[in-house]
């Protein structure tokens, strides 16, 4: 295995589950398409040394946030739970976004915030809430 692809495989498993998120693709491409995602998003851009894992993570956050990529957005709210954000610096950081991305963005990042919270509230308790 490259260098590029262990990187991408070490940072993958630092923001999501043991072994990384995949990412939709007909199975005609779905190898390929892993590994490119694997090496150059998580292994190229995010292993890069000028901004730590959380910097990165919330930097992602108002991206997919101002974009209303409100699905990836969840998996990423997901991960800065993991790198340690708090449930309201996430928060704060989303509303901040209203006056720059826009108040219907903000509020779509709320939504999905609230779903992420909830789910995580229902895994504390012991229930089993799918991902989705």
């Amino acid at each position: 295995m490259d260098d590029r692809m262990e990187r991408g495989r070490q940072v993958a498993t630092s923001l999501f589950a043991e072994g990384g998120v995949r990412l939709p693709a007909p199975p005609e491409i779905a190898r390929d398409w892993g590994r490119f995602t694997l090496s150059t998003a998580m292994g190229d851009v995010w292993a890069r040394p000028g901004l730590g894992l959380r910097e990165r993570g919330l930097v992602t956050i108002a991206a997919l946030t101002a974009l209303g990529w409100s699905h990836e957005l969840r998996l990423h709210l997901q991960a800065a739970r993991k790198l340690g954000w708090s449930r309201a610096e996430l928060c704060e950081a989303i509303w901040h976004l209203a006056i720059y991305a826009g108040f219907p963005a903000a509020v779509e990042g709320m939504r999905a915030a609230q779903e992420v919270f909830a789910q995580e509230e229902s895994l504390e308790a012991g229930g089993d809430v799918a991902a989705e």
